[in-house]
């Protein structure tokens, strides 16, 4: 994502690091956090010749931009980063009462209580 926001992260880097030098200057301990970029895989469930295989692809926005854009690959880079950042990565988990397990457990698209993700997928996505 350096290549996409790399400009907005610098920008968002110098206020953070202005902000933590206020906060050391002035003796405050607890430190917020803002959200400043997002990421959501959103697969293309309509892939492949016959319009029917799920092609991995990510949506991401960050604060401050006029529309979203789609990459196969997230990357970033420490040094556009202030100290402190963090990088979360949450995943689905199956919405069967009784369950709960995250999608990421999943063999083959189907969890173990016998959800299938793949069509929750192709429900969302499509």
């Amino acid at each position: 994502m350096g290549v996409i926001i790399g400009a907005k992260l610098y920008l968002m880097r110098k206020n953070l690091d202005d902000f933590f030098v206020m906060c050391l200057e002035h003796g405050v301990n607890k430190v917020e956090y803002q959200e400043i970029e997002w990421a959501e895989m959103k697969p293309d469930v309509y892939a492949g010749k016959k319009c029917n295989e799920h092609e991995p692809r990510f949506e991401v926005s960050a604060e401050g931009d006029m529309q979203s854009g789609t990459t196969d690959k997230l990357e970033y880079f420490a040094n556009l980063l202030p100290a402190g950042s963090k990088i979360i990565v949450s995943v689905p988990c199956c919405p069967n009462d009784f369950c709960g397990i995250g999608a990421d457990q999943a063999i083959d698209n189907v969890c173990e209580c016998g959800f299938h993700w793949k069509n929750w997928t192709e429900e969302q996505y499509s």
